[in-house]
């Protein structure tokens, strides 16, 4: 049930494990990435350039002091973020990232 439910979010969402193994995508993920092959059971860090994947590392090292979620790029196209997935000891058992528009300002 939870898969359909992830399936039906119009964003798309991967999960992350522990070790930066991709376990899930839903299928807006899928279709986005689609052009990569099955990325599952593979290592995130495979899928990025350098700098990003420095990005990942640091963020991953501030959700394991605690923290819920780090911005680890804002551009004027999106927002990327990690967000920790942890069990019901409080222990990182992942993370997932999603994708915000971009924010806004008013011009005077």
């Amino acid at each position: 049930m939870l898969s359909v439910i992830l399936d039906n979010w119009h964003k798309p969402l991967i999960f992350v494990d522990y070790n930066h193994i991709i376990r899930y995508l839903n299928k807006p993920a899928k279709k986005k990435y689609a052009k990569y092959g099955d990325v599952v059971g593979k290592s995130l860090l495979d899928c990025h350039n350098e700098n990003s994947c420095r990005l990942i590392k640091e963020g991953f090292a501030t959700l394991q002091t605690g923290a819920e979620e780090v911005l680890l790029s804002d551009t004027p196209k999106s927002r990327y973020y990690i967000h920790a997935v942890r069990d019901e000891q409080g222990n990182l058992l992942g993370y997932y990232d999603r994708y915000d528009p971009p924010i806004k300002t008013k011009s005077l």
